[in-house]
């Protein structure tokens, strides 16, 4: 499937299978006062390309090896040395779009990353499979992971958000190259997020299903918080239940079980509501490990059908819940809105917030919108686009930016 069309197929299998109902929903405000503003970097994204087929871009300097093709530096935040260090060992990754290589220097933590351009994404925009190319490019940064190649303690998971960083993608794939939410429906957290667990249906003590009412019903609030030194983890906020919602508390696999069953992963990640190939529902399913490489297989197994139950915990250092399919779950990112803490869906965009004022402010906070992005290895990075409602709708959130305007 090419760029231009995998976004486009994401969005009908999530609104097919009824998980827009949960995803976009309204944004909630959850906090005021004042917002600590950590330093801004000098770096910075624009949002070039055509209007059809916007690409993000970093203001870099890279160096051209082909036509189509860039040379981007990269400097791994990890800061301790690698088990192998990259020169002793193959720690290359060369791929159809994507390749990683060390780069010339005593410094074990230097990489080169080798990609499309800018030019390069819209000449082949037709013809390349993005998230294909990068999940079998992620596969490959795994595999250096294994091999002791990067810095320790540097989760690939990490180590290919700052790649991310680095180059110029399409602007319509950020969530999939930040999160991982793709075609497969899978969604990386990071602490800033917010899980929803809500049940559709419950089932008496006599084997009958009942759907949810204003008598019966069970809603959980999950916060994605920091784990130190490094990861993230759950923590309770909420439970609302009535009635038979109230019964969960006697289900070996309850939603409320969410924080202690995954209280050792330091990495988590979600997979949504979806359809599989065939058409039939895949439901949600959380997994949580101390490797990328086990939720990485998991995921793998998940899609292709061989793992539908979860292993038992002597067996593998994977923790893992199958919801089932009276279950719904939401993903909720965190996005400062005039210093005001907001919780938005992943479909959030510049333009779909600023959409929601009234007609009378909308110009002008258009006119003076600005977007500061956090960075992996910290800090923040500002991010230039078109202020007009074609560039504010094609400018994708994500989770801790920072929007603003004059009111």
């Amino acid at each position: 499937m090419s760029v231009r069309g995998s976004s486009t197929a994401l969005a009908f299998q999530i609104k097919t299978t009824g998980v827009a109902c949960f995803l976009l929903c309204s944004f909630t405000l959850a906090a005021t006062g004042c917002m600590h503003k950590p330093p801004l970097e000098t770096r910075v994204f624009t949002l070039a390309g055509s209007a059809e087929f916007p690409i993000m871009a970093p203001q870099t300097a890279p160096t051209a090896p082909g036509n189509d093709l860039q040379e981007s530096r990269l400097e791994l935040a990890g800061k301790k040395a690698p088990a192998n260090p990259p020169h002793s060992v193959n720690c290359t990754v060369k791929g159809n779009v994507f390749s990683l290589a060390p780069a010339n220097s005593s410094k074990s933590n230097l990489w080169v990353i080798t990609s499309p351009n800018l030019q390069g994404w819209q000449h082949r925009s037709d013809s390349i499979d993005a998230q294909a190319e990068w999940i079998g490019f992620a596969h490959q940064v795994l595999a250096l992971e294994r091999s002791g190649c990067f810095p320790k303690g540097e989760s690939s998971q990490i180590i290919l958000r700052q790649i991310a960083e680095a180059i110029p993608l399409p602007a319509s794939e950020e969530l999939f190259f930040n999160y991982s939410l793709g075609r497969s429906g899978f969604v990386d957290l990071f602490p800033g997020m917010q899980l929803v667990i809500e049940r559709a249906a419950f089932q008496t003590s006599a084997g009958v299903r009942v759907p949810i009412s204003a008598t019966d019903q069970f809603s959980e609030t999950l916060a994605v918080v920091a784990r130190h030194p490094a990861g993230s983890r759950f923590r309770l906020l909420g439970i609302e239940s009535r009635g038979l919602g109230k019964t969960l508390d006697q289900e070996a696999d309850s939603p409320r079980s969410v924080p202690r069953r995954f209280a050792a992963s330091p990495q988590l990640r979600l997979m949504l509501l979806t359809l599989r190939d065939d058409n039939t529902r895949r439901y949600p399913v959380l997994l949580g490990s101390a490797q990328t490489s086990e939720i990485w297989d998991a995921s793998d197994k998940i899609v292709d059908g061989t793992l539908s139950a979860c292993p038992l915990p002597s067996s593998s250092g994977l923790d893992c819940l199958f919801l089932g399919k009276d279950s719904a779950v939401s993903v909720l990112m965190s996005v400062w809105v005039n210093g005001r803490l907001t919780y938005n869906s992943l479909s959030a965009t510049v333009g779909s917030l600023l959409g929601r004022l009234p007609e009378s402010e909308r110009n002008s906070a258009l006119a003076t919108v600005s977007l500061e992005r956090p960075l992996v290895g910290g800090g923040y990075a500002r991010v230039i686009f078109p202020h007009d409602l074609e560039g504010a709708r094609n400018v994708i959130l994500l989770n801790g930016d920072r929007l603003a305007w004059q009111h």
